[in-house]
């Protein structure tokens, strides 16, 4: 019986430990607020649409429709650097599946007078003209 009790202690004070080290720094990143956050998406899906290709350049004119996820990686002296998980289609494309899914980039942004401008990206760019069906 003495061990069943010690047993408990320990396993509630080992979760109370693992508990507080979840509750404790979120990381160097941090977080945006929900105004600017709307703001960075925003930027990001200009840049993303006007520059960004998918599967090996076969898919150009796409369109960015959401984001599931954004990190923030860095946020100091003006740059903002972002990890983010989106979802893309091509407006050449619709109603099949090609060109269409889920991809991961960062994003580089400066900020200057209140404004947010995205100045660099990974991944796949697009390559000679492209065009948009409007």
């Amino acid at each position: 019986m003495r061990w069943s009790v010690a047993l408990r202690v320990a396993a509630f004070a080992v979760f109370g430990l693992w508990l507080a080290a979840c509750a404790g720094d979120s990381g160097p990143s941090g977080s945006l607020e929900v105004g600017e956050r709307r703001q960075v998406i925003a930027a990001i899906r200009r840049y993303y649409e006007s520059n960004a290709a998918e599967e090996n350049n076969a898919c150009s004119a796409l369109l960015m429709s959401g984001v599931s996820r954004l990190e923030v990686v860095s946020d100091s002296d003006g740059r903002l650097v972002v990890d983010v998980t989106y979802f893309y289609s091509n407006t050449a494309h619709r109603g099949s599946m090609r060109c269409r899914g889920t991809g991961n980039r960062q994003f580089t942004l400066t900020r200057s007078a209140g404004n947010l401008q995205v100045v660099d990206m990974t991944g796949e760019r697009r390559r000679g003209a492209s065009w948009r069906i409007w």
